[in-house]
């Protein structure tokens, strides 16, 4: 039987061999293909680009007027002023987001801050509901220990549901709300459970794995919710690796590493592809250093071990390699 041309069937072709393979077809002409690999994935003008330089200028100045307006404000005042200006903000995310072009953009812009203003707003007033009077002569890091953690978990906890509610709605505001209140939410956690700095490195992974399973696609959004999750991996494998021994440190982490490799390297996402390469690298160099104390020894032993692991990567890919790759089509 002739093998089977239709694209879809190879998703494990590149984009160029699939473009290839499309015009050899003649499902598609050589000029569709040179303006299809040639294409850029986004393109944004240069004038809209300056306008965002421009707006975070402004921005880093209002931050600024307004910390020096706000010394001595009550906490109740600022959290309803907060809470005021993101839901003024909300009827022109909605009017803009009907727009195209730069106006969309401007509208997932906008809604970053509307949703950054009212998570502050439920913060301050969360924070006055759990902030103990202090008396003169006493620590207030001893009376309100658990008040910035309680202070961060609702608002980063309803952040981070409606990220994940407009995360297909949106190009990337959704997974920059989820991943910045994600991890807040996680922090705030770990805080309020007092937890070992083990404890919190697997948390945190545990967030990474979920964001990832979250992420499949190969929109920005996804992109970036990847990027994130591969940032924390390695932070948090740097912090477990340092907590344990040579086993229990190394053991985990390969296998961590090991899976994420092989479901990053079925997908080709490449961000993951170096987080776990990292990963491995953290764990084999660190263990190599605690148990051979020669440094000539060291470097010896981790080419030694790179070595065997090109080899067996070689060898496993050429037992697995498909029948119909190394002969030739049969003819009906």
């Amino acid at each position: 039987m002739t093998q089977s041309t239709d694209p879809a069937d190879s998703t494990r072709l590149h984009r160029d061999a699939v473009i290839a393979r499309l015009v050899a077809d003649g499902r598609l002409t050589e000029a569709d293909a040179r303006a299809i690999a040639d294409a850029p994935r986004w393109s944004t003008p240069i004038g809209e680009l300056v306008g965002y330089l421009a707006a975070f200028i402004v921005a880093a100045g209002l931050v600024r007027l307004i910390v020096a307006l706000i010394d001595g404000v009550d906490e109740v005042v600022l959290a309803a002023t907060a809470g005021l200006v993101g839901l003024c903000l909300v009827p022109a995310v909605r009017l803009l987001a009907r727009r195209t072009g730069a106006l969309q953009r401007m509208a997932e812009a906008t809604e970053l801050v509307a949703v950054g203003l009212l998570a502050t707003s439920v913060g301050l007033f969360t924070h006055t509901l759990v902030t103990d009077d202090v008396r003169p002569g006493v620590d207030p890091w001893d009376v309100n220990r658990d008040a910035a953690p309680w202070s961060i978990l609702p608002p980063a906890a309803l952040a981070t549901a409606w990220g994940l509610y407009r995360r297909r709605d949106t190009a990337i505001a959704g997974a920059l709300t989820t991943a910045a209140a994600s991890l807040s939410m996680m922090g705030a956690i770990t805080a309020l459970l007092d937890t070992s700095a083990t404890v919190g490195a697997a948390m945190f992974t545990t967030l990474a794995c979920g964001l990832i399973t979250i992420a499949t696609g190969r929109r920005v959004a996804d992109v970036t919710l990847r990027l994130v999750a591969a940032v924390v991996l390695v932070s948090a494998t740097s912090v477990w690796f340092g907590e344990h021994d040579v086993l229990a440190g190394t053991a985990p982490v390969l296998i961590v590493a090991a899976c994420l490799f092989a479901i990053a390297g079925q997908r080709q996402w490449i961000e993951l592809l170096a987080a776990s390469s990292v990963m491995v690298l953290i764990a084999v160099v660190g263990a190599t250093m605690r148990v051979v104390d020669d440094p000539v020894l060291e470097g010896i032993t981790v080419v030694l071990i790179g070595g065997a692991v090109a080899m067996a990567t070689w060898w496993t890919a050429r037992r697995s390699r498909p029948r119909h790759l190394s002969a030739p089509p049969k003819r009906r």
